[in-house]
């Protein structure tokens, strides 16, 4: 679609939508949810030890539906209502289903994700994750697992960011921390959890 920057085309596919939701969209929808969805911090494990994640989190999906990580079972009771909205568009535009969303509130710049892929079997051979960013912009990095190669963008409010193919086999990713961030930013996966 002409509105979307193909940023890895070899050993996967990711494609960037700046504009999928409006600024004005994106402010409405980050308040919206910063508000009212209930924002947690979980206990993750990082190379055998337990720390506080550094983020909070949710998630909402089909009933029944479960995502482990870090050893963290999230179990869907159902869709909250403005996700769901955000689903069935992201659904509408890629023409694909999705079960399950995990949701990361990063407080500030010290909030972050380190390098990891979402390689998990419960998602299948070749995921397609839509991710979608509100708030403040942040720094998002690629890393190739061969050849250590990097590929370094922006993610503003409103951009769709969507990896699917051999992406997760061959690329791990990240969300760096930032000391000039002092504002916080929202962050969406979705996924289909074949392995429910």
């Amino acid at each position: 679609m002409e509105d979307e920057l193909s940023l890895i085309d070899s050993q996967g596919n990711v494609t960037l939508n700046k504009y999928f939701y409006s600024d004005t969209e994106a402010n409405d929808l980050f308040l919206l949810m910063q508000k009212t969805l209930p924002w947690k911090q979980e206990i993750i494990t990082i190379f055998n030890k337990s720390v506080a994640c550094p983020r909070l989190i949710d998630w909402s999906g089909d009933q029944g539906v479960n995502y482990t990580y870090s050893k963290n079972k999230h179990i869907a009771s159902g869709w909250d209502p403005i996700l769901l909205s955000i689903k069935e568009k992201i659904e509408c535009r890629l023409k694909y289903s999705f079960n399950f969303v995990l949701c990361n509130l990063y407080r500030d710049g010290q909030d972050y994700m380190g390098w990891h892929d979402d390689g998990e079997k419960s998602q299948g051979k070749e995921p397609i994750i839509a991710s979608l960013s509100f708030g403040a912009e942040r720094k998002f990095e690629f890393r190739n697992k061969q050849s250590k190669a990097l590929i370094k963008l922006t993610l503003n409010a409103g951009s769709l960011l969507v990896m699917s193919d051999e992406t997760q086999v061959y690329w791990q990713h990240r969300l760096p921390k930032d000391n000039k961030c002092h504002t916080p930013r929202i962050n969406l996966t979705f996924r289909n959890i074949v392995d429910a």
